[in-house]
């Protein structure tokens, strides 16, 4: 069946110059090594690890005019180590749809949009698919000048369909619906957003609320603040009232910025019912990717569970960094500071990252 339907989506691909104004072809690849030590922060404990995360797509857009284009993505990502004869090991490559979904815009000559598919999502640091694979969904948007407005609804897990047709009831589907909205103010380098969101698995239907700004009011500075609060209650009836909020603030005088910021993430607190934020979409932490990937430090990124930062609750955390920008040359180095919103004790210690990258795009003509 896997080989079928990779067979179809490249006929599918291979027939889009046949019918499509404009065919635009490309492909990513990257490679990640990653060697962690002492990652549970206990210093008594003598552990480590050094292991590689690989990424390989290629992918098609077609455009069709009058604001019809069709995106697919084929991949595949993860830590790589099966061996190729006695397929001993954790993972093996499994090329996959990551993406694919139409999109119409501009219709009847109005603002108005449509995506559907399999969609990637990223709304600010709020909710996240995690970089590689989308969701399937359906969205509606609305984009002018000063204003747009995303409405979707997306399947974030199929319980249901062909696979389960005459076996046991595998339980309600996991679904996510939502709103996002933008106001811009150009003429001050600000924009605003407000969301909500509506997750729905069975009986659990947690909430999410919030706004969120980001600006260049300044020449040189940049700021971002974000706050997000759940509400809502699970299938045991207790409420969620999570919280996150965070400041940052970056300053640039060229080739030097330097800059800092708060993050706040509720814990469990047992005595008011269930306090725990997490992302509408379970995924990791966005944070600006001022690294590459998603999250905090790099120690952090490797402790928490399925690495690039999937952030739990319960977390306090203080930045600071000072960073050089030249052409072909870049450094930043980060102080962070640790601790549990709730528990004894709630200091988790402190993280120094060096972040150092060369781009050779142009020496080598790309």
């Amino acid at each position: 069946m896997k080989k079928l339907l990779f067979v179809m989506v490249l006929a599918l691909l291979v027939s889009f110059p046949l019918h499509a104004v404009d065919v635009d072809w490309g492909g990513l690849f990257y490679h990640y090594t990653f060697w962690w030590q002492n990652a549970d922060f206990d210093s008594g404990e003598d552990d480590g690890d050094m292991h590689y995360y690989m990424h390989a797509d290629i992918h098609a857009t077609a455009d069709f005019g009058d604001g019809v284009t069709v995106f697919v993505k084929i991949g595949d990502w993860g830590n790589f180590g099966r061996h190729p004869v006695f397929l001993v090991g954790p993972h093996g490559l499994d090329a996959h749809l990551m993406a694919a979904y139409i999109s119409a815009q501009n219709l009847f000559e109005s603002p108005i949009g449509f995506t559907a598919g399999i969609i990637p999502v990223l709304y600010g640091d709020i909710a996240f698919d995690g970089g590689e694979n989308g969701f399937a969904g359906l969205k509606f948007n609305v984009v002018t000048d000063m204003f747009a407005l995303d409405l979707f609804s997306y399947r974030m897990i199929e319980y249901g369909g062909m696979g389960y047709i005459g076996g046991p009831d595998p339980g309600p589907d996991v679904d996510l619906h939502g709103a996002w909205a933008t106001i811009m103010l150009p003429d001050a380098n600000i924009e605003i957003n407000g969301f909500g969101f509506l997750g729905k698995h069975g009986e659990d239907s947690p909430m999410w609320v919030g706004a969120r700004s980001t600006g260049k009011p300044i020449e040189g500075l940049y700021y971002v603040a974000d706050f997000a609060m759940m509400m809502g209650s699970d299938a045991a009836d207790v409420d969620y009232k999570g919280m996150y909020y965070s400041a940052r603030l970056k300053y640039t005088f060229v080739p030097v910025t330097f800059g800092g910021g708060y993050y706040y993430f509720s814990g469990e607190t047992a005595d008011e019912g269930d306090q725990n934020y997490y992302s509408p979409t379970g995924g990791p932490y966005v944070n600006d990717f001022y690294k590459g990937w998603p999250g905090f430090g790099p120690a952090y990124t490797l402790w928490s569970p399925y690495g690039f930062n999937l952030v739990e609750p319960n977390l306090n955390v203080i930045n600071a960094f000072v960073a050089y920008g030249a052409e072909m040359f870049n450094i930043r180095g980060d102080w962070f500071m640790y601790s549990k919103v709730e528990g004894d004790p709630t200091d988790m210690g402190m993280e120094i990252a060096v972040h150092a990258w060369l781009n050779l795009s142009e020496q080598f003509g790309f």
